[in-house]
């Protein structure tokens, strides 16, 4: 069960691609590409393909709406199995951001966290199909 959110929340698809760099208890950095779902100031949601456990370091890069390239360092939430391997990762940023540098407001305010889910677990399944279609 969520709780309330503390932060405003924004879609964050149309710049899906995002990269996180995440710290293994070995601290070793590991580094990823991942698709974004939503930003606030407070934090962001991606999908991930493994399970990422509570208080992992982060290091999310963000590109601006001018383009430039933002490191954001938070810890992890939360991490929710969706469908498969895929899980939707929770990351608390350790210091707040201007949401505005990142997204345009108006036209990506999150409505509905249920239909994103949902949306997210077939563009998961469309990207997997993809996938194993470029493997073959």
């Amino acid at each position: 069960m969520y709780r309330q959110r503390d932060y405003e929340r924004y879609s964050h698809r149309k710049l899906s691609q995002i990269a996180v760099a995440i710290q293994s208890q070995d601290t070793q950095w590991g580094k990823f590409v991942v698709r974004s779902r939503n930003l606030s100031s407070g934090g962001i949601g991606f999908i991930h393909g493994c399970y990422l456990h509570t208080d992992t370091a982060c290091r999310i890069i963000l590109k601006t709406k001018a383009g430039s390239a933002v490191c954001i360092e938070g810890v992890v939430r939360h991490c929710e199995q969706l469908v498969g391997m895929a899980h939707h990762v929770g990351v608390q940023f350790n210091e707040e951001i201007d949401v505005e540098q990142f997204v345009d407001e108006d036209l990506y305010q999150d409505q509905d966290k249920d239909q994103d889910l949902e949306q997210d677990k077939e563009q998961d399944k469309e990207q997997d199909k993809e996938q194993d279609k470029e493997q073959d």
